[in-house]
């Protein structure tokens, strides 16, 4: 019978994988004819975002994740220039361009609707632009681009989200002596921006890093390792604790030119990296360069045009330890035209044809990313109190407009003594809905019940992400119960309250109160203060919140957790005990 279970359970594994893969080919947005080119393309959870030269404007169409055009035709800027890269984020939009001899921002905050061009502007160092790239997160929108200052100069610069009135962080990357550069990467992590660029000077990869913390970029930049090639390009990804590096290289000689794909990579905080890479791939033809993704389950997907190979188009992962074979199907043709986009876990393919001037559209589902920053607080709704639990809306285009986009799950322990019920489904919400109000459990706040709850996105294709973290609230308690009213919903000062149960094994709850919209921080720190675990990092309105620790991958001891909000900040011990 064993035997017989594993071979399903090898089935079902098998299938799940299989199930994972692009999608239809859909036409979308028709231009109006010969000479049209799709610049570039960039998702966030309103849709696909892609901006195509159509006549002598630049212009943008909006596409849901089904390949429903949303919006299309909308004249943007000028296609006099020849750099643009978009990026997008919570519904901003952000174009860099070139503007005769000036590096433009235009932006919109309505989903594509209107434009403002003059966001913020800045001359260029040199005559002309040689290159331009781009990258979004909360800090703003990072901007890398290089010029013919003294032969090729690299730069760097950040945009805020919201103020376009200052450029931030401004640095000539390739300000080292005798240094020169093109083609550059952006990659985000954590604490650092991390720039790529073909040296001039060695004809090799180089990266250097911005530290946001101390303010400060590395002095010098990092070679990536390089056999004797000549490096076209290379494009960087970071992806948990490792920068990745892929550059495409050609050596001459042997009748030919022979371009290879190299992989390397290297510690977020290394100086250095690793003597040994990766071999990939070569072809003896030239194509478009190749596009490097990160998908949040921990894999990088790489797309490169190889002449003559399933249509030219492929398609490979990065598991961490290995790469795919080809992803892609034969239809997709070359790179020509073409771009790839990812959010969440989902891929995105547009390509705009030269047989019948159509933008064409597909989509790699996967399962949506667990929900992020569930809470669990107390509203009073017509003098009653009941469980709110919220968390931050997924990025992904096919939750967004689900109406059923997240499930929300909860099990009980009536008498706190950790008799837990079994999970049960307690309601559903859209997609574009980040709050759920229990009105089963009146009198939360304080009490001798306690109720935890989780909750899981689903996609408009029924896929399932995984659970959020638990997060906990108690109930049972007269409104009055220390001369509190939570009929007022909001505490009367900020408040860290001892975890429970303590000591724990392997997780424990931690209540907290803060009176007035404040940026909370939580953070777990061992004997030695080294931080182990970041537990809080957020906006929160005034209210009663509970956080979950789970330490299973943590040895038994004393640990300490830290509350800061505001002026205020707080420490307790708990004890994990194994």
């Amino acid at each position: 019978m064993r035997k017989y279970i594993g071979i399903l359970i090898l089935f079902f594994i098998f299938n799940v994988i299989q199930a994972q893969s692009w999608g239809s080919i859909i036409s979308t947005i028709t231009t109006t004819g010969q000479g049209q080119v799709l610049v570039a393309s960039t998702v966030d959870k309103q849709g696909v975002h892609v901006l195509y030269k159509d006549g002598s404007y630049m212009k943008y169409g909006l596409l849901s994740s089904t390949g429903t055009v949303i919006r299309s035709g909308i004249n943007v800027v000028s296609s006099a220039g020849s750099f643009y890269s978009m990026a997008a984020l919570d519904g901003k939009i952000f174009l860099a361009y070139q503007s005769s001899n000036n590096l433009s921002v235009a932006r919109s905050t309505d989903g594509g609707a209107s434009w403002n061009t003059n966001y913020i502007s800045r001359a260029l160092s040199g005559s002309a632009m040689l290159s331009l790239t781009s990258a979004i997160d909360s800090r703003g929108f990072h901007v890398a681009w290089s010029d013919n200052a003294s032969s090729y100069k690299t730069y760097y610069a950040r945009v805020d989200l919201s103020d376009g009135t200052n450029w931030y962080d401004y640095k000539d990357v390739t300000d080292v002596s005798g240094e020169t550069g093109t083609n550059p990467s952006i990659a985000l992590s954590s604490n650092k921006v991390h720039i790529a660029y073909t040296s001039g000077a060695s004809a090799a990869t180089k990266t250097r890093d911005f530290t946001i913390s101390t303010n400060s970029w590395e002095s010098t930049p990092e070679t990536v390792p390089y056999y004797p090639y000549y490096i076209y390009d290379q494009k960087i990804v970071a992806m948990g604790n490792n920068l990745h590096a892929i550059y495409r290289g050609y050596i001459s000689g042997y009748g030919g030119t022979t371009r290879k794909l190299m992989h390397f990579v290297r510690d977020i905080n290394s100086t250095s990296w690793s003597s040994s890479g990766t071999f990939i791939d070569y072809w003896d033809q030239y194509q478009d360069a190749p596009q490097l993704l990160k998908t949040l389950d921990n894999k990088l997907h790489l797309f490169y045009g190889k002449p003559g190979d399933n249509g030219g188009c492929q398609h490979l992962i990065f598991d961490g330890s290995t790469w795919s074979t080809n992803q892609a199907p034969s239809s997709f043709g070359d790179l020509n035209s073409t771009t790839f986009s990812a959010v969440g876990n989902d891929l995105f393919y547009t390509s705009l044809y030269s047989v019948d001037f159509s933008i064409k559209y597909s989509q790699y589902d996967a399962a949506p990313i667990a929900a992020q920053n569930s809470l669990a607080s107390v509203v009073n709704v017509s003098g009653e109190n009941y469980p709110k639990i919220t968390w931050s809306l997924n990025p992904e285009p096919d939750v967004y407009p689900n109406s059923s986009g997240y499930e929300v799950w909860r099990r009980d322990d009536n008498t706190g003594s950790g008799n837990w019920s079994q999970w049960v489904l307690k309601g559903t919400v859209s997609g574009s809905t980040s709050i759920y109000i229990d009105y089963q459990i009146p009198g939360a706040g304080f009490g001798p019940k306690h109720h935890e709850y989780k909750v899981r996105a689903q996609d408009i294709a029924s896929n399932l992400g995984n659970y959020s973290s638990v997060v906990a609230i108690k109930s049972g308690t007269n409104i009055q119960k220390h001369g509190v009213d939570f009929r007022k919903a909001n505490p009367e000062q900020f408040s860290l309250n001892q975890n429970y149960p303590n000591p724990f094994n392997p997780t424990t709850m931690i209540d907290y109160e803060v009176p007035e919209e404040s940026y909370v921080t939580i953070t777990v720190f061992d004997h030695l203060g080294k931080e182990v675990a970041s537990l809080v990092n957020q906006v929160h309105t005034g209210g009663f919140y509970s956080a979950s620790f789970d330490a299973g991958s943590l040895a038994s001891g004393v640990y300490y957790y830290r509350i800061n909000a505001g002026k205020f900040s707080e420490t307790k011990k708990m004890i994990l005990m194994k």
